[in-house]
């Protein structure tokens, strides 16, 4: 029962936020951790709203949080990446997605966010590798 009232919770809180109503959207994703303690999805979440209400520093806490739970987990390290993008920091974002991939070389998103920041950074050798990645074939 409480995993399938977080899983409810949750989708009120995807949808608070697509609303653009960022206050209820925090406070439903603080009921959802409640309900599923420490739930790395969570703070990804919560990451992406605070980004969204321009607290990239509260951003960057929440996405450290959900790293710190599931460091094995590359979604995680492609969340702090476009964080840093939306900072216009790419230089920090580019080790974030090499990591990403390194943990899951089949990632298309952090591959296609690599070949984005290695362009910006004027690396366009290694965004052409990168966007060779995106279309390799998957097993």
């Amino acid at each position: 029962m409480t995993t399938a009232r977080a899983r409810a919770t949750v989708r009120v809180t995807r949808a608070l936020h697509e609303l653009t109503r960022f206050d209820e959207a925090l406070d439903s994703y603080d009921q959802a951790s409640r309900l599923v303690l420490d739930s790395p999805w969570g703070w990804n979440g919560k990451a992406y709203v605070l980004a969204a209400m321009g607290r990239y520093d509260d951003a960057l806490a929440s996405v450290k949080h959900a790293i710190a739970l599931a460091p094995e987990d590359a979604t995680f390290y492609d969340s702090q990446g476009q964080l840093f993008m939306m900072m216009d920091c790419v230089q920090d974002a580019r080790p974030l997605f090499e990591h990403a991939v390194a943990l899951d070389a089949a990632f298309v998103t952090s591959w296609q966010n690599l070949a984005v920041v290695c362009r910006r950074l004027g690396r366009e050798a290694e965004a052409e590798a990168a966007e060779k990645e995106v279309h390799a074939p998957r097993r």
